[in-house]
């Protein structure tokens, strides 16, 4: 037998992870995990300090840095590492509103199609924290450590309480910072009931210059990572420590980042499949050696998605029209283009939005009134 779990159909963005950092600037550069100068003698890079938790197997991040703050985001967790990638995933299906049938697919269905349900089961002896990729989190407090590179004294954050709604996380500020300045940081958890370090985790970051000084910026841009097209022999992706090796200022994800609507069907599966993201190896040595903007795009939002056509007919491809989908509300592989509208004809604001041939003929409308 299978625990099954039903539910409408929901995208959720994780509040942990997505949510924050979606307005994140992250200009920083993070310690580099290998190679480097030793920081203090009692938090090597990685080192685990107590057998009994919490962990931080999910990394930290580094946003938001200005010339003078930085924000830190960490989350507490039960184990060391994720669970074996040997472990089941869980079954999703969908269930046709009007046959009531189970699908397997498309994994890409979003909220605005109908009354589709998604039905997750759970292979049996399994559940959310032992399927293949978890990271269960746990409670716990965290600190920040940090001081400007090559100087002896440390500045301290106060021990802080992560936050069991938010699966655990807690962001930390820095402020007070000097502009155009190397830091290096040490993220320390302990139990919520001492403060005897747990876990910690090195980095590095830069301020931002002032406004008005001129700097030399490198970045590097890329976008939809996809779990299941991993390519690091170790797990993970080649890009990021081909992309460290050019020592960027800071990196910038345009979007289709872990990808929610594939299997994020309730809030519990959105933050599975984020923190089963940034647990892989590449992923979490990364962004503790470089920070970065996060751009959410369709496959985290469920947003809906409108597209324009190509200049003309001739150059209309890249879809069959025969290839018709639940999740497509319209569907013509034409040239055109598209127009937008807005007007409060009613007294409620309203978003027009039609599809254009290449004469100019509407081809579709839709509208959309706010409530």
């Amino acid at each position: 037998m299978y625990q099954e779990q039903r539910f409408s159909y929901q995208t959720f963005s994780s509040e942990y992870s997505v949510k924050d950092l979606t307005r994140t600037i992250l200009l920083t550069a993070v310690f580099a995990l290998f190679g480097c100068t030793q920081m203090h003698p009692a938090h090597q890079s990685g080192e685990e300090t107590s057998v009994s938790g919490p962990y931080q197997a999910t990394g930290f991040k580094i946003g938001e840095v200005s010339a003078t703050d930085a924000l830190i985001w960490t989350r507490l967790t039960r184990s060391a590492t994720r669970v074996s990638d040997k472990q089941p995933m869980p079954i999703i299906r969908y269930r046709n509103p009007d046959t009531a049938e189970l699908i397997e697919g498309p994994e890409s269905l979003t909220p605005n199609v109908g009354n589709w349900e998604s039905v997750c089961r759970y292979p049996p002896g399994t559940t959310i924290d032992t399927i293949e990729g978890a990271v269960p989190g746990a409670p716990g407090q965290v600190r920040v450590r940090f001081r400007p590179v090559n100087q002896r004294a440390w500045r301290s954050t106060e021990w802080t309480n992560v936050d069991t709604v938010r699966d655990f996380t807690r962001q930390v500020r820095l402020s007070a910072l000097k502009p155009a300045t190397h830091y290096e940081i040490v993220v320390e958890a302990s139990t919520a009931e001492n403060t005897a370090v747990s876990s910690s985790l090195e980095g590095r970051f830069r301020t931002a210059p002032l406004a008005d000084d001129p700097a030399s910026i490198v970045f590097a841009v890329s976008s939809c990572q996809e779990y299941r097209h991993q390519d690091a022999p170790e797990g993970g992706f080649k890009i990021y420590p081909a992309i460290l090796e050019l020592n960027p200022d800071f990196f910038v994800n345009t979007g289709d980042i872990v990808y929610y609507d594939r299997s994020a069907k309730n809030l519990e599966l959105a933050r599975w499949v984020w923190a089963r993201m940034f647990s892989l190896p590449t992923n979490l040595a990364f962004h503790r050696q470089v920070g970065s903007y996060f751009i959410k795009a369709d496959h985290e939002t469920g947003l809906r998605e409108y597209s324009t056509g190509a200049a003309s007919d001739e150059h209309a491809d890249g879809w069959s029209q025969e290839d018709v989908r639940p999740e497509h509300r319209y569907l013509n592989v034409v040239g055109g283009f598209l127009t937008v509208t807005t007007e409060r004809s009613t007294g409620a604001p309203a978003l027009i939005l039609r599809h254009h041939d290449v004469d100019g003929n509407m081809l579709n409308e839709d509208r959309l009134v706010a409530n």
